[in-house]
């Protein structure tokens, strides 16, 4: 919670695009998981009957068939875990930039403008201007864990075979994805409404933030590191005002504040959108081939919107 050293809007930023990469990369294994059918699996011995269970698969677009008639009714909790671990991961990330959010906005740093319409004032104060909507998504953050735990709790220790204690997990998941879908359409909406007001960020690189990148301008002068550090650390008081942004530039390996790679990130994000939108395309396609036409004009087709992060 200390000055450290000259960052900027982008460097911000572009750690919470990675990390939501990360997560969709999480919630394609979720999904890699549960996209097996387990139709024709009976009560979880199999049935007497002559059935396609290949074939039944392939009819509603699942990517497999879930081979194990027993495993196919005891994993219904464990992909559920699976899930909701997934969802956890969105909510972290979306919790991290909800306590930055209320950081920088405040009085004392002042680092956002942000639209009064996601704001709310106080019961009593006239001159608040709450962003409660991040204290509320933080709080959030902290059920979808409680519900990834009670998902886990009912599963631990239950014997092989169809249990009723399953019935009680449906609301944990159902309610997470409700919460994680709501958390993610207002995180957009705050991010498409904030400005940085850029005099602010400015006037908050005191000196004492260049001591590091000073240390590192005698290391280029020959001087082993340790000895700079000392030099630099018994004169605060003498440090140079550096030009903030030749700084940051100076930074120039993969990944710094000089060199953030912002377009590999967002092919990233367009490769891991192309991908779901495959996924979604497979299933409504599988979907509206087995709905049988109402009337003459046609079948009743499934309509979809890609989806959004």
């Amino acid at each position: 919670m200390q000055k450290a050293m000259p960052s900027s809007v982008g460097m911000w930023a572009g750690s919470f695009a990675e990390s939501l990469i990360d997560d969709l990369n999480v919630l394609k294994s979720a999904f890699d998981d549960v996209d097996q059918s387990p139709l024709g699996s009976g009560a979880a011995y199999g049935v007497s009957l002559e059935i396609d269970r290949e074939y039944s698969s392939k009819l509603l677009g699942f990517g497999k068939v879930q081979n194990n008639s027993l495993y196919a009714q005891v994993s219904r909790v464990k992909s559920q875990a699976v899930t909701l671990h997934a969802l956890s991961q969105i909510m972290l990330t979306l919790s991290r930039f909800a306590s930055d959010m209320l950081i920088f906005t405040t009085s004392e740093f002042d680092y956002f403008d942000v639209p009064s319409e996601l704001c709310t004032g106080s019961s009593i104060m006239p001159q608040k201007n709450n962003l409660d909507i991040m204290e509320i998504l933080r709080a959030r953050t902290h059920r979808i864990l409680q519900y990834a735990h009670a998902n886990n709790a009912i599963l631990a220790g239950l014997p092989s075979g169809y249990n009723a204690d399953f019935a009680e997990t449906k609301e944990s998941l159902l309610v997470s994805f409700s919460i994680v879908k709501s958390s993610v359409r207002i995180s957009n909406l705050l991010v498409a409404g904030i400005k940085p007001k850029k005099d602010n960020l400015k006037n908050g690189f005191s000196k004492e933030i260049y001591a590091t990148h000073a240390a590192y301008q005698l290391v280029k002068k020959g001087i082993p590191f340790r000895e700079a550090y000392k030099q630099v650390a018994v004169s605060l008081d003498k440090i140079p005002q550096f030009n903030s942004v030749e700084v940051i530039k100076a930074s120039s390996h993969t990944g710094s504040t000089g060199n953030l790679h912002l377009k590999k990130i967002g092919q990233d994000v367009t490769n891991a959108m192309l991908w779901w939108e495959n996924k979604q395309n497979i299933f409504y396609l599988a979907i509206n081939k087995l709905i049988k036409p109402i009337n003459q004009q046609g079948p009743v087709l499934f309509s979809h919107v890609p989806l959004r992060f």
